[in-house]
């Protein structure tokens, strides 16, 4: 079963993807109210009611509803529960509205500083943002944590419902994001457009009952990474040709084989019959866009940029050049991002182990060798597939 939001539209209501049994999906991209979901490919619209139509609680009921029924000792089933929340329009329940008053976005050492020696799209003015604006961040911040609680409710509510079915020792949780976010960090006002870490890191917990409490697993892993996870904790083994890698190999390889669950006697997790090692490295990838959302008062920052709203004095979120391709490395001894933008062609590169606000682009002291070498890299990750990618 699917509860995810952003179907695309030209699939039109009718549309389920192949593959689900059971589908709800949000017809456009993120709403609170006054929205369409597709339910099996049946249109069911919602307004404005509270009790009746705030869309993470619906999905809420959709979800305890799914489950419903199931028990311990079952046949297995897979559940992805994906609200919008704290997506903008970041709308928080009326119960939680008016929560953390005096919540401010984190002044980490990046905020609201000028970007000197950043892409050129962050040098735009304004820099530093003005007091108005940063009081808008602020605002900002403050609902995405309110709509952030009825996350934690709906959490909460299927934790308990699994608990009380027996089910919550023989489950597998796996809880992350779609991306990270920056609020003024280095003059920029709100998106997650940029190769910063404030923007690529995103949070991820796994739970269940054969996994070794309390675990720590350092290692580069990506989105791309959870098909083959879910695949291995079903008992198949992952296509090898696929980009991604189970995160179990990540757990074996600091811990040895995962122990099999003493409260359920299940036999060890199934492992591939040749696991290929833990990564060190990942491409990060973006492509800017252009003309989009541009308000009439931000026409004078011309036709290459987008995501440009007045209310932020006009500093645009995107543009065409905002286009990179990054290698995101983390080992033992190493801890860095190089990334190069094209068109025109800029570099920024950081260490991470000595400067973990990227406050200083040390790309200027690369030689011309070093980038030819580099250039040559991203290239070959940005063309891999399957087990090519895993060492970039």
């Amino acid at each position: 079963m699917s509860l995810p939001y952003g179907e695309p539209s030209a699939g039109g209501v009718s549309h389920v993807p192949p593959g689900w049994d059971w589908w709800v999906g949000l017809v456009g991209n993120s709403r609170y109210y006054n929205y369409t979901l597709s339910v099996n490919g049946t249109a069911r619209r919602h307004g404005d009611r509270y009790e009746e139509d705030y869309l993470t609680d619906v999905i809420t009921r959709y979800a305890l509803e799914f489950l419903r029924g199931r028990s311990a000792g079952g046949a297995p089933f897979f559940l992805m529960v994906a609200p919008p929340a704290p997506h903008s329009p970041q709308t928080p329940a009326p119960q939680y509205a008016r929560l953390f008053p005096g919540a401010r976005a984190p002044r980490t050492a990046s905020f609201n500083i000028a970007a000197e020696d950043k892409h050129r799209l962050l040098r735009e003015p304004p820099s530093p943002l003005p007091e108005p604006v940063l009081r808008t961040l602020d605002g900002v911040f403050r609902d995405r944590w309110r709509t952030l609680l009825s996350v934690d409710d709906m959490v909460a509510a299927l934790t308990e419902r699994l608990a009380q079915m027996g089910l919550l020792d023989d489950t597998y949780l796996i809880y992350t994001s779609d991306h990270g976010y920056h609020l003024g960090q280095f003059s920029l006002t709100v998106d997650k457009r940029m190769p910063y870490e404030f923007d690529l890191r995103v949070p991820l917990y796994v739970r269940g009952g054969r996994l070794p409490a309390g675990r720590t697993v350092r290692a580069p892993v990506s989105a791309v990474d959870l098909a083959p996870t879910v695949l291995q904790l079903a008992g198949m083994d992952p296509d090898p040709e696929m980009d991604g890698v189970s995160l179990m190999e990540f757990v074996s390889a600091e811990s040895g084989p995962v122990p099999a669950d003493p409260l359920t006697s299940g036999p060890p997790l199934p492992r591939t019959s040749d696991p290929p090692p833990p990564r060190t490295a990942l491409l990060i990838s973006y492509n800017g866009e252009t003309n989009m959302a541009v308000e009439q008062p931000c026409r004078f920052r011309g036709t290459n940029v987008s995501h440009c709203y007045e209310r932020y004095a006009c500093k645009c979120q995107d543009s065409a050049d905002n286009t990179y391709r990054c290698i995101r490395e983390m080992s033992a001894g190493l801890d860095r991002i190089v990334c190069r933008f094209s068109h025109p062609e800029f570099w920024e590169v950081y260490d991470l182990s000595a400067d973990p606000d990227q406050l200083n682009n040390t790309a200027p002291i690369l030689s011309d060798a070093e980038k030819d070498r580099w250039r040559r890299r991203l290239e070959a990750a940005e063309r891999c597939s399957g087990a090519a990618c895993r060492h970039i």
